[in-house]
């Protein structure tokens, strides 16, 4: 059952300032395609999880994708190559980034060692009560990312 059918039907019928809905409900990409059926061209709807099942979104009817923001950059060449109807090319762009996204790693630790490189912050450290990753993780997430940079 689509327990978000009433919600997307409320916010077309209800809440015409309502423009943008990202969507994070599993599985992504159906729900994505579920939530343009019932809202048409009302609202953008735009795809969550990180970023993880972006072309399957786009593919789906997804605007974008709604990344932490650190991410961003890593989406921006998927995308275009997406919009201008090159989807092998956007297929191969995005698995280079599938490692980074899937070594298990929560996010908090991914975006701010990214955000570290980039000269935004000057540590990774994080307060209590967040535990450190787990070194293999770590050092999986590190060594996917550096193939990147």
């Amino acid at each position: 059952m689509f327990y978000s059918r009433n919600c997307g039907e409320r916010i077309v019928r209800e809440k015409q300032e309502i423009s943008y809905a990202k969507i994070e409900t599993s599985p992504l990409p159906d729900t994505v395609q579920k939530w343009i059926e019932i809202c048409g061209d009302s609202v953008s709807v735009f795809g969550g999880a990180s970023g993880v099942y972006l072309l399957e979104e786009l593919m789906y009817g997804s605007k974008g994708t709604m990344p932490h923001f650190a991410f961003i950059p890593m989406f921006r060449k998927v995308l275009d190559l997406f919009k201008s109807n090159d989807l092998m090319g956007a297929q191969v762009e995005f698995e280079r980034y599938k490692s980074v996204f899937n070594c298990g790693l929560p996010q908090i630790f991914m975006t701010k060692e990214i955000l570290k490189r980039a000269g935004v912050f000057k540590s990774v450290d994080l307060r209590e009560p967040v535990n450190p990753p787990a070194p293999e993780l770590w050092k999986d997430f590190v060594r996917n990312y550096e193939l990147l940079e």
